[in-house]
């Protein structure tokens, strides 16, 4: 007999972070309550797509209990830069694209249901949420698109006027012409379509960040993945020093992916907290995280395999369209691409294609 020993491969290990949460006693972003503390709510587009042709915060701003209301024009006019999404390389398909950039609140056009419009701070979120009811906006709409099909149609209008057909870019791996070959000659065809659903997010505790600000250093409490990635480009949207950014990660209640990169909301808290001189804290309810979070997956994809009379593979070919949304967010279109370069799995396959 081989005894593995304490530490070998398939014992037991006790854990010994679950009491504190089975007992309510976890510390999340929520639970945070800063001295002197001031509340963000976002004012939310209930239109999909179209030109923003009047936004009136006047009324907001004068109400009970309002501190501040923001909008696209005070952040560009404080030197609040957009966030940057994920850039592209390019293939033989397609030229490299640089990453799209979203203003932090709506400028100039709506693109999709739920995208922040206006950032309200006041002493009270439900100050906050009754100055929000106060807030005029008109928007000369466009028809939307929903389904890749309908993004990708001749007559689809563009979501972004630098993005031509909607297509943000066409990545590759394998050799197209050998794997074409094959399938010319092969005995049999056998293909698949696969639609992998669109996912939302849900964890525990909703996003939400607390920050303040002591006229050097932001502090930001944030459950997150990645503390460094989200201090640095936090940094870049507000003129920061990365070294000038405290970045603190509580403990985090689910994240599935969601939580690794910066989105606006942070952006405007920071800027609220700089500008008021107060701490600031933003929590999504859930129906609020259903439009706002980044939502995954989305993608139709179109399988074939060439196969000869024995049964074994020659080749594979896989053409996968992802849906990535009205931006392109720093996650991009990572699944989908790294997705695309495993359909051949352990199979002993000569030749394969994937875009």
């Amino acid at each position: 007999e081989v005894s593995v020993g304490k530490f070998g491969t398939g014992q037991a290990i006790r854990r010994t972070e679950d009491q504190r949460f089975l007992t309510g006693t976890g510390r999340y972003t929520d639970d945070i309550s800063l001295e002197n503390q001031a509340f963000l709510y976002l004012y939310r587009s209930q239109y999909a797509h179209g030109a923003i042709t009047s936004l009136d915060v006047d009324d907001a701003r004068n109400a009970p209990g309002i501190i501040a209301v923001y909008t696209a024009a005070d952040l560009t006019a404080a030197g609040i830069r957009d966030v940057a999404g994920m850039a592209t390389p390019g293939s033989s398909r397609a030229e490299a694209r640089e990453a799209l950039e979203q203003p932090p609140l709506a400028r100039d056009r709506i693109r999709y249901v739920g995208e922040p419009v206006a950032g309200i701070v006041a002493e009270s979120l439900a100050a906050a949420k009754d100055a929000a009811e106060l807030i005029w906006l008109d928007v000369d709409e466009v028809d939307a698109a929903v389904t890749v099909e309908q993004a990708l149609a001749d007559s689809a209008t563009r979501i972004h006027e630098n993005v031509p057909g909607n297509s943000y870019g066409i990545l590759e791996y394998g050799n197209r012409e050998a794997t074409d070959s094959v399938f010319e000659s092969a005995t049999h065809i056998v293909a698949i379509e696969i639609i992998n659903n669109r996912l939302a997010p849900t964890a525990m505790e909703p996003r939400c960040c607390n920050l303040q600000y002591d006229g050097k250093t932001l502090t930001v409490y944030q459950g997150c993945q990645s503390v460094h990635v989200l201090r640095d480009r936090l940094a870049k949207s507000v003129k920061l020093d990365p070294a000038d950014i405290h970045f603190i990660s509580p403990d985090v209640g689910g994240a599935f992916g969601l939580k690794f990169f910066l989105q606006c909301e942070t952006v405007v808290a920071a800027h609220a907290a700089m500008d008021i001189g107060r701490p600031v804290k933003w929590t999504a309810d859930r129906n609020e995280s259903f439009l706002s979070d980044l939502h995954g997956r989305v993608h139709v994809s179109h399988g074939e395999l060439a196969i000869d009379n024995d049964g074994r593979i020659a080749a594979m070919r896989v053409s996968i369209t992802a849906n990535l949304g009205a931006y392109c967010s720093q996650g991009g279109p990572v699944i989908a691409w790294v997705g695309a370069c495993m359909p051949t799995g352990c199979y002993d396959i000569t030749v394969a294609y994937a875009e």
